[in-house]
């Protein structure tokens, strides 16, 4: 009788211990759902990243032309007559 009792436990904390794996299964499996979808996330972020930093160094360029083509404007005869009769 009493290791029918203890039979009866044991299997009970079987049962338990078999919903805590399956449990912490699940929930390794959403954290990993999880991990992966901020990898992909990061990929694209780093991806825009890129975009964006290769678009800036060339407007960066296209400002110093820009600089220069004023300069060169500014120096020029035309400008200063026009300059000064303003």
């Amino acid at each position: 009788m009493e290791n029918d009792k203890k039979i009866t436990e044991l299997e009970k904390e079987i049962t338990r211990l078999h919903g805590e794996i399956d449990e912490l299964k699940n929930n390794y499996k959403k954290q990993s759902m999880e991990v992966g979808q901020l990898v992909f996330e990061n990929e694209d972020l780093d991806f825009e990243i890129r975009k964006l930093k290769k678009e800036n160094s060339e407007l960066k360029l296209e400002n110093e032309e820009l600089k220069l083509f004023k300069k060169e404007v500014e120096t020029s005869k035309s400008w200063k007559i026009k300059s000064l009769l303003k």
